[in-house]
């Protein structure tokens, strides 16, 4: 799945990049967070998918 979304690091340890996706129930992306700290992550997240889903794209 890292490789699908493009966050596997091809290195000798092959780790993945932090990164968050939101789907949709067909498992669309609808949200995308490439490079992510740790820090007011969560908190902006849950405020996008609430407009998200206000704006009927969840």
């Amino acid at each position: 799945m890292s490789r699908e979304y493009g966050v596997l690091k091809e290195n000798s340890s092959l780790s993945a990049a932090r990164a968050t996706f939101v789907l949709d129930k067909d498992g669309t992306v609808v949200l995308a967070y490439p490079k992510v700290k740790a820090g007011g992550h969560a908190e902006t997240v849950l405020a996008d998918v609430k407009a998200a889903r206000e704006a009927g794209r969840l």
